[in-house]
C-alpha cells in the first residue's frame, strides 16, 4: 500500500506516473523516460540548485531537477505523444555544472557542450540508441535549432523559461495567479504557446522579476565570489574541469570551505554575506575587488494571439 507521501516522490513504482506538484500535473511515463529518471545523469540534477549561489541569501533553493520535471510535465501536457520533445525536455539540463550558471563565465565551462557530450558521447548514448532515439535530433530540439514550445531562437516565451519564471516567483511568494491557473490560461500553437492579455501581463511581471533577481545584490555577490574561488582552484590545479563537471553542489561547497586557498573567503560568503559591497567604481585600492558584468537577461516575451505581449502593453 502506498502512503500519501509517495505522490511527492519522483516516480510511483506501481503505475509509472510522475507527479509534478507545482503545476499539479500527473504524467504517464514511457519506459525510456522512467529509466532516464533513475539514471545518474538525471539524479545528479536533484543536488544542483537552479538559482546557483543565490540560495545563500534568498528563497531560491529549488533544484535543477525540479525545474527539469516541471518543463517535462509541461511538454507532456501540451504534446503528450511527441516522444522526442518529451525526451529533449528531460535531458535539456543534464550538462550543468554545480550551482548551475554560477561558474559559466570560467573558460572551458559550457553546459551546452557538456549536455551534448553526455547525449552523444557517453554511456547514455548507447542506451538512447538502443531505444531508437535520434541523439542529433534531441540536440536540435534542446538547442532550439528546431523551433518548438521547449526552446526557440526567437524572443517568444517557451516552456523552459516559463517554468523558470513561474518557479522563481512561486518560491518567493509573489504570484497573483497560481501555477494551475496560469496553466489553464495557456493555449497550444504549432510550435508556441499563447494566452490572453491578463495572463500575459502576469507572466511579463514574472519575467521582469527574474531579471531583477539576476541584477540583485544577493545574486551578483554570491555567484561572483563562488566563480572567483572556483577559478582560483582550477588555476592552482586543485580542481580539474573534468572533476568540476561531474560534481554536485555539496561537493563543491565542501571543497571551497575546506581548501586553504578559499576557506577564509568561503566562510565570509557563507556566514558574513552582508559584509560584501557592490560598487561601480574602485575607491580603495587596498581592498579586493571582483568584476561582474551582466551579459544576459532572460527576457522572453509571452504571446497573445501570436503577437508579443509588449504590443498590447503600450
Amino acid at each position: 500500500m502506498i502512503n500519501n507521501y509517495d505522490k511527492y516522490y519522483k516516480i510511483s513504482s506501481t503505475d509509472n506516473m510522475l507527479w509534478e506538484p507545482m503545476w499539479q500535473l500527473s504524467t504517464k511515463l514511457y519506459p525510456v523516460e522512467k529509466t532516464l529518471l533513475k539514471s545518474k545523469y538525471l539524479r545528479r540534477l536533484h543536488f544542483i540548485r537552479h538559482g546557483g549561489g543565490a540560495y545563500l541569501n534568498t528563497h531560491y533553493i529549488h533544484s535543477r531537477l525540479q525545474h527539469t520535471l516541471g518543463v517535462f510535465s509541461l511538454v507532456a501536457y501540451f504534446y503528450p505523444d511527441n516522444v522526442e520533445l518529451r525526451l529533449a525536455a528531460l535531458l535539456h539540463d543534464i550538462g550543468h555544472a554545480p550551482f548551475s550558471h554560477t561558474v559559466e563565465r570560467i573558460k572551458g565551462v559550457d553546459h551546452h557542450r557538456w549536455t551534448e557530450e553526455i547525449i552523444t558521447k557517453s554511456p547514455l548514448t548507447s542506451f538512447l540508441m538502443k531505444n531508437t532515439v535520434d541523439t542529433s535530433r534531441i540536440m536540435d530540439l534542446i538547442e532550439g535549432r528546431v523551433e518548438t514550445v521547449l526552446q526557440n531562437k526567437s524572443s517568444n516565451l517557451h516552456l523552459d523559461h516559463l517554468d523558470s519564471f513561474v518557479r522563481s516567483a512561486y518560491a518567493s511568494g509573489i504570484l497573483t495567479m497560481t501555477p494551475v491557473e496560469i496553466l489553464g490560461k495557456l493555449r497550444r500553437g504549432d510550435n508556441y504557446i499563447h494566452t490572453d492579455v491578463t495572463t500575459a501581463k502576469q507572466l511579463w511581471s514574472l519575467i521582469i522579476n527574474e531579471a531583477k533577481l539576476h541584477c540583485s545584490f544577493s545574486n551578483i555577490v554570491a555567484n561572483n565570489v563562488i566563480k572567483e574561488m572556483v577559478e582560483l582552484l582550477i588555476k592552482k590545479q586543485v580542481l580539474s574541469m573534468g572533476q568540476l563537471k561531474e560534481m554536485i553542489d555539496s561537493q563543491l561547497e565542501s571543497l571551497l570551505l575546506d581548501n586553504p586557498l578559499t576557506c577564509n573567503l568561503a566562510q565570509k560568503l557563507w556566514y558574513e554575506f552582508d559584509s560584501f559591497q557592490i560598487t561601480n567604481e574602485i575607491k580603495d585600492t587596498k581592498k579586493t575587488y571582483y568584476s561582474q558584468a551582466i551579459e544576459k537577461l532572460y527576457l522572453s516575451i509571452p504571446l497573445v494571439d501570436k503577437q508579443h505581449y509588449t504590443a498590447f502593453a503600450k
